[in-house]
């Protein structure tokens, strides 16, 4: 499983910066902006469900490894 930290997103109208969240698909530009989708089941405060996270593009994540994602948020 890929895991990202996002440095600057949003979701809804929450901020996401600095937040690990495993990857089900990279950056697409839809109807409504840039989104990358992410599982927010493992991170406390958000849905446990997939979820849309809007941001510019790929520059606005990083991949991360395992290591990194365990000790996160």
């Amino acid at each position: 499983m890929n895991f990202i930290r996002v440095k600057n997103g949003t979701y809804g109208k929450k901020s996401v910066t600095n937040v690990v969240f495993p990857l089900v698909k990279q950056f697409h530009i839809g109807a409504k902006g840039g989104y990358v989708t992410v599982d927010g089941t493992p991170v406390q405060g958000y849905p446990d469900r997939q979820l849309r996270v809007m941001c510019d593009g790929p520059q606005d994540y990083e991949f991360v490894n395992d290591e990194d994602a365990r000790s996160a948020n």
